[in-house]
C-alpha cells in the first residue's frame, strides 16, 4: 500500500504549488496582433454597413435598424 505524505505549510520545496513565470514580451504582442486584427475586421464591416445603407435605401425600417444595431454592439464589444 502506498501511503500519502502531505507537504507541511512552511515547505518552499512544494514544485506544483509554483507559479508559471508570464513574459510581458509573449503576451503583449500576442494581444497587439489580436487588437490590430478585430480592428480591421470592424473597418470592413464599417465599409459594408454604410455601403448597405447607401445601396439599399428601400429596404424596410426594421431590416436598417438591425444592420445599424448589429454594427452598434459589434463596435461597443470590440
Amino acid at each position: 500500500m502506498s501511503s500519502l505524505s502531505i507537504p507541511s505549510s512552511n515547505s518552499s520545496d512544494v514544485p506544483y504549488m509554483a507559479l508559471p513565470e508570464i513574459s510581458a514580451d509573449d503576451t503583449l504582442g500576442a494581444t497587439f496582433i489580436g487588437y490590430g486584427f478585430a480592428c480591421t475586421v470592424f473597418g470592413v464591416l464599417t465599409s459594408q454597413v454604410m455601403n448597405y445603407h447607401q445601396k439599399y435605401a428601400t429596404d424596410p425600417k426594421p431590416v436598417r435598424i438591425l444592420v445599424g444595431i448589429v454594427w452598434y454592439v459589434e463596435g461597443f464589444s470590440n
